[in-house]
């Protein structure tokens, strides 16, 4: 549903500075199957239909006349009345033009809400001894707004031209079957990506202040040692503790982060003078809060297999450098004890990259009739060329906020030749 509001009489008076302005609606509904099995490389499409998991012969551990043999194993619990999420989507927008077509906007607001969202599986028994499967047993709402605004002019021979694009978006849990409000799924009220942890005072300097500050041992029996975390008591109740892990009773947690990716934005420019042109491509994401419990984030792990230390781990703990960012360090499990999810080291994942630059030079045409092109471009290209972020330096914004474990974005410069005949 639309409505032209400049095509109205009573528009005439700033139709010069308004070129044009359009209201706009929409309701529907549609199907979405996404739910199912986030896993690209793998996804499973039937989880309501029981299917047999194999094995190849080389993957087994036991020898029939004398070899290895292929095995099967059981199905997974399965929910036969598992449907689609059925996603309602109310949007509304405008569009709209300025200053006859140079500068044009558009706007859109929506709420999207899937009363059936298949979440995770209500927690049963341990008696139970299996994965409970998928049930439609949630409702998300979804409300976001986009904004585009470009503007395209001519000044003699130049002629340029910018867009600029950002988005925003909030999920919200609205029903989930969790009572008593456990922390370690769903529950109603739910921000989708909120982080829970612990607020950090800071790193003990010294044994006094060990002995003074309230007691850690709930979130570790080991000994507290100069170096270490040292977190908040929030509610000044019983030490530094998780409390029932329940909404209600966090005990010195609370939520300290988002990890929803707020306010991404694209902006791209070009300008063109006689046979140059010269374009780019800014994107990134204005607010987003990462809790990364990898080694490439953490350096030592307390498992010297599966420990990365890097040049930024320098600026650890030690006698010498008690105001370093990480803690002391431990090749042991007791290095988990400075690991829990915490203010300290919640990291800031916002970034803007400078993802293209691009400058190019078209042939004078009085010199492509002599060897009969039409059109020939010559360009330079570079790709990545900076990126502005305060998230540690090994770990990549925009891919790998989750572990780092993959491999970085690299600058790459091109060059190239476009022909037309």
């Amino acid at each position: 549903m639309g409505w032209n509001v400049d095509k109205e009489n009573f528009f005439e008076p700033i139709k010069e500075t308004v070129s044009a302005f359009k209201l706009r609606g929409s309701y529907g509904s549609l199907g979405d199957q996404t739910f199912i099995d986030p896993d690209a490389n793998n996804p499973n499409w039937y989880p309501f239909y029981p299917s047999l998991g194999t094995a190849s012969p080389s993957g087994t551990n036991w020898l029939f006349g004398g070899s290895q043999q292929a095995a099967v194993s059981p199905s997974n619990l399965i929910n036969r009345n598992l449907t689609w999420v059925t996603t309602n989507t109310l949007n509304l927008g405008a569009d709209m033009s300025f200053f006859k077509n140079k500068l044009n906007a558009t706007f859109e607001w929506y709420i999207r809400k899937a009363n059936d969202f298949a979440g995770p599986a209500e927690a049963l028994p341990g008696l139970l001894g299996a994965t409970p499967p998928s049930v439609n047993n949630a409702a998300m709402e979804t409300r976001g707004k986009e904004l585009s605004v470009s503007w395209r002019d001519k000044i003699g021979e130049v002629s340029y031209g910018a867009r600029l694009a950002v988005s925003d978006y909030k999920g919200k849990v609205t029903e989930y079957p969790n009572p008593t409000g456990l922390l370690n799924t769903w529950y109603v009220g739910q921000n989708m990506g909120d982080i829970w942890g612990y607020t950090t005072v800071g790193l003990f300097q010294s044994q006094a202040e060990i002995d003074a500050a309230p007691s850690q041992s709930k979130i570790s029996g080991r000994t507290w040692k100069v170096g270490d975390v040292r977190y908040a008591d929030v509610n000044g109740i019983n030490g530094v503790d998780f409390g029932d892990n329940t909404v209600s009773n966090p005990g010195d947690r609370s939520v300290i982060g988002n990890n929803t990716p707020r306010y991404s934005f694209g902006f791209t420019g070009d300008v063109s003078y006689k046979n140059f042109d010269v374009s780019f491509f800014i994107q990134g994401i204005g607010k987003r809060d990462a809790w990364i419990g990898s080694n490439y984030f953490w350096g030592i792990t307390g498992d010297e297999w599966q420990s990365s230390p890097f040049d930024v781990h320098l600026d650890r703990w030690t006698e010498n450098n008690p105001n370093g960012y990480f803690p002391k360090f431990y090749l042991t499990d007791e290095n988990g004890k400075n690991m829990n999810t915490q203010t300290r080291y919640l990291q800031n994942a916002a970034y803007l990259r400078f993802k293209n630059l691009q400058v190019g030079y078209a042939l004078p045409k009085t010199l492509l009739e002599k060897i009969g092109f039409n059109k020939a471009r010559v360009y330079i290209s570079v790709e990545n060329l900076f990126t502005v972020t305060s998230l540690i330096k090994t770990m990549d914004p925009e891919l790998s906020i989750s572990d780092a474990k993959i491999y970085p974005l690299q600058r790459t410069f091109s060059a190239g030749v476009n022909f037309s005949f």
